[in-house]
């Protein structure tokens, strides 16, 4: 008799979901990516962390186009704000959201973490 063993289900990226510190992540690489802002707020350098943040995307005209959840939001001592998100696995429509949100938002600069072919 062959006994099954359970396996928690992946998505369509094959991401995993990790518990760190309490928290469900999407991914493994997500939630290691917590623990490298863990280690900012420890030293000081980022004072406030938002999660899952979603944005507006609007266009030329002024409409409303869609919308962009970002991994996390960091606040840094010297009060400034940017992006940090992990891809693994692009969506078929992340690179042009980023790109909306890089145009909307210029102000908040966008750092990838992942795969190093995104990052660039």
């Amino acid at each position: 008799m062959i006994m099954a063993t359970w396996k928690p289900k992946r998505n369509k990226y094959n991401a995993r979901k990790t518990e760190y510190r309490g928290v469900m992540y999407d991914s493994k690489g997500e939630a290691g990516l917590a623990a490298q802002i863990d280690a900012l707020i420890a030293i000081g350098k980022v004072t406030g962390v938002e999660r899952q943040r979603r944005f507006d995307l609007i266009g030329a005209n002024g409409s409303k186009i869609g919308t962009h959840r970002v991994d996390f939001v960091l606040t840094f001592a010297d009060g400034h704000r940017e992006v940090y998100e992990y891809k693994g696995c692009p969506s078929r429509d992340w690179s042009l959201r980023k790109k909306l949100f890089c145009d909307n938002y210029p102000s908040i600069p966008y750092r990838v973490f992942g795969n190093k072919k995104l990052a660039a």
